[in-house]
């Protein structure tokens, strides 16, 4: 089992950057889609007194994760323009930006001199957070394991399904007019006998969760496992399980979590129909060699990618963050939390993950990796860098 928050040995003293930032809080509520308040003129915070920042991973995943994000800028058209809090940077203001970060890291040999690099060739701003004032809610998801088979069976009846054709290359309907829900399509059986079914799963139960993560290794009878990735999705809103359960009553604030949200479903199978397709959203999956795969089509570096809305922050852009992390103990409970921070890569987004307040963080697989991600709703900070030379706003 793999430890995704271990010290990072090579940054392991704190890096000073002429900014500050909110302090983590307890655990909140997730918000639904929409309910954060728009971002105030001027979008991105200033922060005149400093603070100490530290990168509590090792040096090989950060190197790593840039070097994706770097594969995926260099791919895209210089001026493809990018979003950048209320304003828009070109892609090759993106690319600098990484390309100056990975010169830096193999030049800056000590933890001062990469704070004096940082500091001399990099803006660095502060999200506006949910509250204006730089409050931004972190949450996990990682690459789910389940059980499932290439045929149908009584022991594997229900259908993954793979994008259909009238999607076109999009990610969901080619067309405005309105695609089925989620009812439609596992109660009402609207996508029966199209050849669309791409893997079969024990229970829906198994597939609402995999489509909440967007990515899953799926153990086959013969043993082999096959990954599956987000394909596109029916282009419908997502509406949050876990906030209609608190408003119904049936899981209490201070226990709410993926974990207790699984357990409730599984408790009251007469109840899962009607709770499962409340969510009208359904997503599509495509069979992958590796994984697990964000939404530009890079693989995840644990602890290191983040999703984020990226029609508010850069795809593929670097960050600073600050957040509550769990601490377990020798039979994975969670038994405190304590403050992390680090730099991470925006390779991924996420339906429920919109506004300038959000953060979903992969935690990889694993069952370290599915308690953190399933217990994660802390508050903290968000700080995007960008290259000195290209001043904030391209």
């Amino acid at each position: 089992m793999r430890h995704f928050y271990a010290c990072y040995r090579w940054l392991s003293v704190v890096l000073l950057l002429l900014i500050s930032a909110g302090s983590c809080r307890a655990p909140v509520p997730t918000p639904e889609p929409g309910s954060e308040p728009p971002p105030p003129a001027g979008f991105w915070l200033t922060r005149p007194a400093p603070v100490a920042w530290a990168d509590d991973l090792d040096r090989a995943s950060l190197l790593q994760a840039l070097q994706r994000s770097l594969a995926y800028a260099r791919r895209l058209p210089p001026d493809k323009p990018l979003a950048f809090g209320d304003r828009q940077i070109p892609a090759a203001t993106l690319r600098q930006t990484l390309e100056t970060l990975e010169q830096i890291l193999a030049t800056a040999t000590t933890p001062a001199a990469l704070w004096q690099a940082l500091q001399t060739h990099f803006e660095v701003v502060q999200s506006p957070g949910r509250d204006g004032q730089g409050e931004v809610l972190f949450t996990g998801y990682y690459e789910i394991e389940l059980e499932g088979s290439l045929t149908p069976s009584p022991q594997f009846p229900y259908p993954l399904y793979k994008r259909p054709p009238e999607f076109g290359n999009a990610g969901g309907p080619a067309s405005s007019e309105r695609y089925y829900t989620r009812q439609e399509i596992d109660g009402a059986g609207k996508l029966r006998r199209r050849g669309l079914e791409l893997l079969w799963l024990r229970n829906p139960v198994d597939g609402f969760f995999l489509h909440v993560q967007g990515s899953g290794q799926i153990r086959l009878p013969n043993g082999r496992v096959q990954r599956v990735a987000y394909a596109g999705s029916n282009g419908h809103p997502y509406y949050s399980l876990g906030r209609m359960l608190l408003d119904e009553g049936r899981v209490p604030r201070e226990g709410m979590s993926m974990q207790s949200l699984r357990r409730y479903v599984q408790s009251h199978p007469e109840e899962t129909a009607r709770l499962l397709q409340r969510n009208p959203r359904y997503i599509f999956f495509r069979q992958v060699e590796h994984g697990p795969q964000g939404n530009l089509g890079l693989l995840l570096v644990p602890g290191r990618s983040i999703a984020t809305d990226q029609t508010l922050f850069p795809a593929g852009g670097v960050a600073f963050v600050q957040f509550q992390q769990p601490v377990l103990n020798a039979q994975g409970e969670i038994t405190a939390w304590r403050p992390a921070s680090r730099l991470v890569f925006n390779h991924d987004t996420g339906s429920a993950i919109t506004g300038p307040g959000r953060v979903d963080l992969f935690w990889g697989n694993g069952a370290v990796a599915e308690m953190a991600a399933g217990h994660m709703q802390h508050t903290g900070a968000l700080f995007f860098l960008l290259s000195k030379r290209a001043g904030v706003g391209g």
